[in-house]
């Protein structure tokens, strides 16, 4: 792992809200309220109002928000990237991940069934979170493989261990390997190459692309 980054409170969200033709983006959220861009206007939306463009938010947490437009009521969770001209994924399983306002790639996901937030590093070659993490998400990193892990302020001990599933957006994978370090780093947990290399990705100056091998 080549550096420890920290965290953002929400992952960048694009959406394309059917019957509408603007784009909703979502830059973060919070428990009753929206940051949003709509056709490139910048509004912070409480629960239950709308804006000019008729976009309502109906419910609002830290990691789904619930829009009405045109009658059409929408779900959408942290980590989905929807533009205009979506169309769903195929049987390949696409999944793209945006840089935030924080020039970092962000996005929300699953380990365990348990909903996280992850900062992509291609620099680390394994999913990495602290042991605060592993708590959180019920992970028994003390029964893996005790090793030493070099990190950005030298090196620490950690513990080599099985994610049984990491889901982001379509894509699910099983027995993922992680690292888990002890104390209060990484402050977010990485998406590393544990879980990169076993998709095909690719990444550009404002998206990474993910999608499945098969």
């Amino acid at each position: 792992m080549n550096r420890l980054i920290g965290a953002c409170l929400a992952a960048g969200l694009m959406v394309a809200v059917p019957g509408h033709a603007a784009d909703i983006i979502v830059v973060g959220l919070f428990p009753g309220k929206a940051v949003v861009r709509i056709d490139g206007e910048r509004l912070v939306l409480s629960q239950g109002e709308t804006s000019p463009q008729g976009v309502t938010l109906l419910e609002a947490d830290s990691e789904r928000a619930v829009f009405e437009t045109d009658g059409q009521r929408r779900e959408y969770q942290l980590g989905t990237h929807i533009g205009a001209n979506y169309a769903a994924p195929g049987p390949g399983k696409k999944h793209r991940i945006y840089r935030s306002s924080r020039q970092m790639f962000e996005t929300g996901g699953f380990i365990n069934g348990t909903s996280v937030h992850f900062l992509v590093d291609t620099g680390a070659s394994s999913v990495a979170m602290n042991a605060g993490h592993a708590r959180n998400i019920g992970v028994n990193y003390r029964s893996g493989r005790r090793i030493g892990v070099s990190t950005a302020n030298g090196v620490t001990s950690g513990y080599q261990v099985k994610l049984d599933r990491v889901k982001v957006g379509d894509i699910e994978l099983t027995n993922v390997d992680a690292v888990v370090l002890e104390g209060a780093s990484p402050p977010v947990i990485l998406l590393g190459l544990s879980f990169l290399d076993r998709l095909h990705w690719s990444k550009a100056d404002t998206v990474i692309e993910l999608e499945r091998k098969y």
